[in-house]
């Protein structure tokens, strides 16, 4: 493929007709005879659903499995962030707000507590404060100084109470409770509800490799076994802890000379959240007598009883780039806390089962509802293996979703092939082919243990929009991976020249 004819090609917007730089299927049954010979090729086990419908007019074109019900790993996050433009809006912001019920005496000690009041907002970390993790805590505690504050007699608090006490779902994975995309989720979250660990190899092999926690804490406790590995070795570090606990134990190695970091999970963001900024208090001295407290400890009318007053604040940025984050980077924690914030705001219950509950009957307003015990949401992130959907649900989420007036808004969350960001930069390479309509290509991308998916949106060659669900359950194949699978399928999609299909006659 000559690259000015690529170039070309990721110029064009969606929509556009294309040049047909690669040869496609010239109509529907031929693109699903070349699906069928893919799959056939590759004699996988297991069970491949895939459902393409066309945009407008709207038109099913291939449909194979697309009424079964199937675990849809990481696709979960189409039905958690379409229900949250539609229950709570894109330009929604979330304010955590710093309070006290005491005041300032004469030699500047706030004589009560400080209460962080959390708003189910997962922003607060580095990512939207370029790359300072403590940014926000730093603003508040510049705040403080301003009020003429010097030490707290009180505690600092943590009020998480927006959302209940279900930190994680019970169907999770156990043993990967320390890995970054297991984080924990509370209403008063911090840094992802993590520990980033920037690791540092040794100068020689065997020797064990230095790390620095951000931020520096004492809440986690980090127990290294990792290792210098020589250049070129194959490394990986595994994060290990125990429900409910603080303490985890770190395998695997890095090479010589080479620094990476990486996210440990914590137990109670809450407590975790007001320990930090306790921490930091003290460290720029602002003297705190009391010490880090949950909420769900205390007695909130002996807290709240005398009233309060705010000192400071945190704004969120609009849902529609927390959204993106959910997409783009396939972050479970911010997903499963927008579940719940969805629930709050339509159940009054900030919780796993009400959040479902609302995207349950957004699905059935919309017509995409699949019948019975078909359709089940366990959390927002997909991570549980337990949660189920079917291929045609997604299209039809995605296809309304394509139909609102903020559709340009929700289809920039989703990665597309090759491009600089998102969980799509590195695929669709394998071929010319696949590199010509890679940009064609828009999808949200899924997997756990045994499942793989891709559902989105896929312009063809000759212009026509589609909407797709491409989700693999159990697949095993000796002739061709999962991953390279779904590509296959995506770009036979995205190769296609076949024009706008009418609809069927009644």
């Amino acid at each position: 493929m000559r690259p000015l004819i690529i170039a070309l090609i990721l110029t064009l917007p969606l929509g556009m007709a294309l040049a047909a730089p690669v040869e496609g299927a010239d109509s529907p049954a031929a693109l699903e005879a070349e699906i069928d010979a893919l799959i056939e090729a590759a004699a996988p086990e297991g069970v491949i659903a895939i459902c393409v419908s066309q945009r407008e007019p709207d038109v099913d074109l291939i449909s194979r499995e697309a009424d079964r019900p199937m675990t849809p790993a990481s696709n979960n996050k189409i039905h958690t962030t379409a229900a949250a433009f539609h229950c709570l809006g894109p330009d929604l912001t979330l304010t955590t707000r710093v309070l006290t019920n005491g005041e300032v005496d004469d030699n500047g000690c706030l004589r009560g507590d400080l209460i962080i009041v959390g708003a189910g907002d997962p922003t607060i970390s580095g990512r939207f404060n370029g790359g300072n993790v403590l940014q926000t805590f730093e603003a508040w505690m510049a705040a403080l100084e301003e009020d003429g504050i010097r030490s707290i007699s009180g505690d600092i608090i943590g009020d998480d109470d927006l959302f209940d006490d279900a930190l994680i779902a019970d169907s999770w994975f156990m043993q990967e409770l320390g890995e970054w995309y297991s984080a924990e989720n509370s209403a008063l979250s911090f840094n992802d509800n993590c520990v980033d660990l920037r690791w540092r190899g040794a100068a020689a092999p065997g020797n064990p490799a230095a790390f620095t926690m951000i931020p520096q804490t004492r809440y986690l406790q980090v127990v290294s076994r990792v290792n210098t590995m020589a250049e070129g070795s194959s490394t990986d570090r595994y994060y290990h802890r125990q429900h409910e606990s603080n303490r985890v134990v770190v395998n695997g190695g890095i090479n010589v000379g080479q620094t990476r970091t990486d996210s440990a999970t914590v137990h109670n963001p809450t407590l975790y959240t007001v320990t930090v900024l306790q921490e930091l208090l003290s460290r720029h001295g602002i003297t705190v007598l009391g010490r880090p407290r949950d909420i769900d400890d205390l007695d909130r009318i002996e807290i709240y009883g005398s009233g309060t007053r705010e000192l400071a604040s945190w704004t969120s940025p609009p849902l529609s780039e927390i959204c993106d984050v959910i997409n783009q980077r396939s972050q479970n924690f911010y997903a499963d806390m927008v579940l719940k914030l969805i629930g709050a705001e339509v159940e009054g219950e900030g919780s796993f089962e009400a959040g479902a509950r609302a995207v349950r009957r957004f699905l059935d307003e919309i017509g995409a509802l699949p019948e019975g015990d078909d359709w089940v949401m366990v959390d927002g992130s997909g991570l549980s293996p337990l949660n189920r959907t079917t291929a045609r649900c997604l299209t039809r989420v995605l296809r309304h979703m394509d139909t609102r007036p903020d559709a340009d808004i929700f289809r920039s969350t989703m990665p597309r092939g090759r491009a600089d960001r998102g969980s799509l930069r590195t695929r669709f390479g394998h071929s010319d082919r696949h590199i010509a309509v890679a940009d064609q290509i828009l999808g949200k991308t899924g997997y756990i243990g045994g499942v793989w998916s891709l559902s989105g949106f896929i312009t063809n060659q000759a212009g026509v929009d589609m909407c797709y669900s491409i989700i693999l359950n159990g697949y095993r194949s000796e002739e061709v991976p999962p991953l390279r699978m779904i590509d296959d399928i995506a770009v036979a999609i995205a190769a296609s020249t076949f024009e706008e299909q009418a609809p069927p006659e009644e």
